[in-house]
């Protein structure tokens, strides 16, 4: 019963990150046209940097469901998506509209896995965190 649980919270979380990170992806990427390719040094400079401040707001799941401040959440978010980077493969031209959105979505997905296996232990009991506030 506690693995069937503990699966149902992991894919529920996943699902908030994939969302997430799909919005972050059409967000902090608009470009003027969709033919337009950045090179994949700056979009990861700028993933690591803007993920961290969307993952780490105040009003986000982590700010408000784990014993964390703002400034360890995000060198956290930041060390993570680093050793994320290394594990998915990036093209040296990324599509913020084609590519982008997918591998945004990975290594949301990536970060999102690690950081809630870091934090398990330290959620805070908040009721607007019923899947993962509950220490098994």
């Amino acid at each position: 019963m506690n693995k069937i649980f503990e699966l149902r919270k992991s894919l529920l979380f996943l699902l908030f990150v994939f969302f997430l990170v799909l919005n972050f992806a059409f967000a902090a990427f608009a470009v003027e046209a969709k033919k337009t390719y950045i090179h994949s040094k700056v979009w990861k400079e700028n993933f690591r940097e803007n993920y961290s401040y969307e993952m780490c707001d105040e009003d986000h799941y982590v700010m408000n469901c784990y014993k964390i401040t703002e400034t360890n959440c995000r060198t956290k978010v930041q060390t993570l998506t680093a050793s994320c980077f290394s594990q998915i493969k990036i093209p040296e031209k990324v599509n913020p509209y084609a590519n982008g959105v997918v591998i945004a979505s990975r290594i949301g997905m990536c970060v999102a896995h690690e950081l809630h296996k870091q934090l398990k232990d330290s959620a805070n009991g908040n009721k607007r965190c019923p899947y993962f506030a509950a220490k098994n």
